[in-house]
C-alpha cells in the first residue's frame, strides 16, 4: 500500500507543482510526510484514505485560480 500511495503522491506533486513539505502540511499536517514515506514509514489505513481524499478534492491555491481566471 505504501508504494502505491507514494506513487500517487509523486504523481500529484508533479501535476500540481506542490513542494513535498507543503503537500504533507496540507494533506496531513505533517511537513515530513513524503520524506518519511520514502524512508519506509507506513501510514495507517485512515491516514492513507485522508491523504487520498485530500488529493482528490484539491482545488489548487487561490493564486492558481486567479491565474486561470486571468488567462
Amino acid at each position: 500500500m505504501t508504494t502505491d500511495l507514494l506513487a500517487e503522491i509523486r504523481s500529484f506533486l508533479t501535476e500540481t507543482g506542490l513542494a513535498p513539505s507543503r503537500f504533507g502540511r496540507l494533506a496531513a499536517n505533517d511537513p515530513h510526510l513524503v520524506s518519511d514515506l520514502e524512508s519506509g514509514r507506513s501510514p495507517t489505513f485512515r491516514k492513507a484514505e485522508a491523504i487520498r481524499r485530500f488529493m482528490s478534492g484539491y482545488q489548487g491555491s487561490r493564486f492558481d485560480r486567479v491565474a486561470e481566471i486571468a488567462a
